[in-house]
């Protein structure tokens, strides 16, 4: 596939010198405060904590007795973002106060926050190596245009045990759920015949450390090799008969297409392709460098209601719209399945990850390639039209301000640059008690025949 490459560059402007602890909040602010000041630990269990939040307009953190109180378990979650700073966390909802998250009295329960459908599993996403602060909102917004499921968000400020964290972005985990992936419920009886078929959640993903170490705990290896976790349900809430119904289902995707014609092989019997061309047609306009390598989920439904493959719900754009220099993350041109698959673990340092083969076979292919370029035009011009963009970087802007940004950089130390990282995203001066921050540009990579 050939064609012209346009970068349409957005810059927001996040200067400031604000003082660290500024009283008052145009963002919502949730305030967060776990047992007995317990502090989180990294690769720990959820721990009991409360959650305040206020949404007022202007918010105080001397208003938090008058906040929407939520009863939680927290922990810090991701895997590389573990060890920044400013982490990431997983939240849980809860029926009641409880001691001790894990027993099983401890009931979760479903709950609208921040005007979001009701749910007991929410993401605190806490932009760290992404100084514009938008690259995952910009990301689910993109997706959810073309008409398919991606995570809500709206972004807040967070304080955590009297603590200010920053601006972060509250984010759906993704799972199986009426408001979030729709597919069957598999009740612990659907052992059989069109019961078993579905819905399954998964991902080619990390497991622990960076690594697949774990794996048997969370879900299988491929044919080929790939890691796949078993997301929702998860594998310890699964039977015997459910495991092997779902790695079976896997591997036939692999072995009809990873090799030949993807039209005549049966693969598009068991795959969805417009689902996958929205998916791949995403993982290039975002360059998101952690494509098809980790956090690549995918689902599948009951064959009664459909039954295939679909990729997606798209998740974790750290790494995406220029941040990381190795694999093309840091150019404007190219495609993400080939620049991946010719450097994608290694880059990592972590030889075990991989593109799949089932991956490039499809994006090889021809009919896939039209499907691509006429999906291409029918997104550029409607949805993904650049005023349509531009308008929704610029209504970021609003949300965020100067006084955000500046709050948020203030409360962090200045950090190292990791050489992975483009400096053009990572660098920032800082001075006692404030953080300027400059103007950080997200780029769009926009390509058409």
């Amino acid at each position: 596939m050939t064609g012209k490459i346009k970068k349409l560059v957005c810059r927001v402007v996040l200067a400031a010198a604000i003082p660290l602890f500024a009283q008052s909040y145009d963002l919502p602010l949730v305030i967060v405060n776990t047992q007995n000041g317990q502090a989180l630990q990294k690769g720990a269990d959820k721990i009991p904590a409360t959650m305040s939040i206020l949404d007022k307009g202007t918010n105080s953190v001397a208003d938090s007795s008058k906040g929407e109180k939520y009863n939680i378990g927290i922990k810090i979650r991701g895997q590389t973002s573990a060890d920044f700073p400013k982490k990431g966390y997983g939240i849980e909802l809860k029926a009641r106060p409880c001691t001790n998250v894990a027993d099983t009295a401890c009931h979760d329960t479903s709950l609208k926050v921040l005007g979001m459908p009701k749910n007991a599993d929410w993401v605190f996403h806490g932009p760290y190596v992404d100084k514009t602060l938008i690259r995952n909102a910009l990301a689910y917004w993109l997706y959810q245009r073309t008409g398919r499921y991606s995570s809500r968000f709206k972004f807040f400020e967070l304080y955590l045990n009297g603590q200010y964290k920053g601006v972060y972005l509250l984010l759906e985990k993704i799972k199986r759920a009426k408001a979030r992936v729709h597919i069957a419920k598999l009740k612990e009886e659907d052992i059989s015949g069109d019961d078993v078929t579905g819905g399954y959640v998964l991902s080619v993903d990390k497991v622990d450390n960076n690594s697949t170490q774990g794996l048997d705990k969370e879900g299988f290896k491929s044919k080929d090799g790939s890691p796949v976790v078993m997301r929702s349900p998860k594998k310890e809430n699964t039977t015997k008969e459910q495991q092997q119904y779902i790695q079976n289902f896997f591997n036939s995707i692999e072995q009809k297409c990873d090799q030949g014609d993807i039209t005549s092989s049966g693969c598009l019997d068991i795959l969805d392709i417009e689902a996958a061309t929205d998916y791949i047609i995403h993982e290039d306009v975002t360059n998101n460098t952690d494509a098809y390598i980790c956090s690549f989920y995918m689902f599948k439904d009951k064959d009664s209601k459909g039954g295939k493959l679909q990729l997606g719900a798209p998740w974790d754009f750290n790494l995406a719209f220029g941040a990381y220099q190795r694999v093309g993350g840091e150019k404007a041109e190219g495609w993400r399945i080939p620049q991946s698959a010719n450097d994608g673990g290694f880059a990592f340092g972590m030889n075990e990850w991989f593109v799949a083969k089932w991956i490039q076979n499809i994006w090889s292919n021809n009919t896939f390639q039209q499907k691509y370029k006429a999906r291409w035009a029918e997104l550029r011009s409607g949805v993904w039209h650049t005023k349509n963009i531009d308008h929704f970087i610029d209504s970021l802007k609003t949300v965020l301000k100067i006084s955000n940004a500046g709050r948020t950089w203030a409360s962090l130390a200045a950090p190292a640059t990791p050489i992975r990282w483009n400096p053009e995203t990572i660098t920032a001066g800082t001075t006692a008690g404030t953080r300027a921050v400059g103007t950080w540009a997200v780029g769009i990579w926009v390509a058409w025949a």
